[in-house]
């Protein structure tokens, strides 16, 4: 499946639980993830440390729409060995709120849909190649699932 585990937080050595006061230990944890103090305003403490670990923008993954036929080469760990998969297919769905993903729809064999939902900004991610635009005028093309053959096709966008 697209299931990836998330970003593990920094080990710190300790925890809340080696603290009475909550305070404290928000205060030390913000020492340790070297966040300035006059930057911290109490409405927003829970939003520097979600920031500070949250993971970095994978820079292999380009710009793309709702629509777009790409091919997403993502690593794949068995055992100890490690390759490189290729998964073909049309971006149906994109959610940019909370953690960022999008989803890929291909026909696999006998006619049957398989989607799968990338991480955007997963480290497992080698390169996303987009191949061709369409054009959509919806943001979420799950009427899709519903179709096969010719008319599951979506018409080409050209830039001028």
């Amino acid at each position: 499946g697209g299931c990836e585990t998330p970003a593990t937080p920094p080990n710190l050595g300790f925890t809340l639980r080696n603290f009475g006061d909550p305070q404290s230990f928000r205060l030390l944890l913000l020492k340790k993830l070297k966040i300035p103090e006059k930057s911290i305003d109490k409405g927003k403490i829970m939003t520097n440390l979600l920031n500070a670990v949250e993971a970095p923008i994978n820079p292999n993954v380009p710009q793309m729409f709702t629509g777009d036929q790409v091919s997403v080469f993502l690593r794949i760990k068995e055992g100890t060995t490690e390759r490189v998969q290729e998964f073909k297919g049309t971006v149906i769905g994109k959610s940019d709120t909370g953690t960022p993903t999008f989803t890929v729809r291909r026909i696999a064999s006998n006619g049957i849909g398989v989607e799968r939902v990338f991480l955007t900004r997963s480290p497992r991610i080698e390169k996303v190649t987009v191949h061709r635009h369409s054009q959509v005028r919806r943001s979420k093309l799950y009427f899709l699932r519903d179709r096969t053959g010719k008319r599951a096709r979506l018409k080409q966008k050209f830039n001028k």
